[in-house]
């Protein structure tokens, strides 16, 4: 092998070496944005931040302890999405999200809003909730979209974790918060979807 031979071998290799160290990064990078994300919406709740992170780093240990609500969902082992799932449950399990169908009535979609929003304390004591009317006959994303207009008047925003399914995973928060919470989730390659109309 001859001398330029040697150092283009080298440089291969080091250009090799980067990938994976870039892989790796990334990887790092996705995991301490998701860790960052279920610590702000689970407003610093250690256990859903140890929930999610042992749907990452012990997949099959946290599919075992957790089958009961796995099978719920349908899954039976190990997936890409666990721990995104696993914060979806954590949060659900501590009422600081909750799902419903896609074809909900107005009065479910104003119900949940409302445990959502008492859950956190977001609503300012002074105000009530007789402003928000609904027509059960409504489609659900046209309800969902209202509210999250009306919501936005008192500096709250209401989204959905994107479990890519028929059903709406809603988070309500502090409106000054959902830019940065985007950020988290797609940094973690997820999405927080805030906006319900087709």
């Amino acid at each position: 092998m001859g001398l330029f031979d040697f150092f283009r071998k080298k440089k291969v290799d080091a250009m090799l070496l980067s990938d994976t160290d870039l892989e790796q990064g990334m990887e790092e990078e996705r995991f301490a944005a998701l860790l960052e994300l279920s610590r702000k919406l689970s407003i610093g709740n250690e256990d859903i931040v140890q929930e999610v992170s042992d749907a990452y780093l012990a997949p099959d240990e946290y599919c075992e302890k957790w089958q009961d609500r796995l099978d719920d969902r349908g899954i039976t082992g190990p997936l890409e999405e666990l721990p995104w799932i696993a914060l979806v449950d954590a949060l659900m399990e501590e009422r600081l999200a909750d799902e419903m169908d896609w074809k909900s009535e107005g009065s479910t979609i104003l119900y949940v809003i409302r445990r959502l929003i008492a859950r956190k304390q977001l609503l300012p004591a002074d105000k009530d909730w007789s402003e928000f009317e609904y027509e059960d006959q409504q489609p659900t994303d046209v309800m969902l979209e209202l509210m999250k207009n009306k919501l936005l008047a008192y500096d709250i925003a209401l989204a959905c974790l994107d479990i890519e399914s028929d059903s709406y995973v809603l988070i309500a928060v502090e409106a000054v918060m959902m830019g940065e919470l985007k950020q988290l989730a797609h940094a973690a390659g997820y999405r927080i979807i805030d906006h319900f109309d087709s």
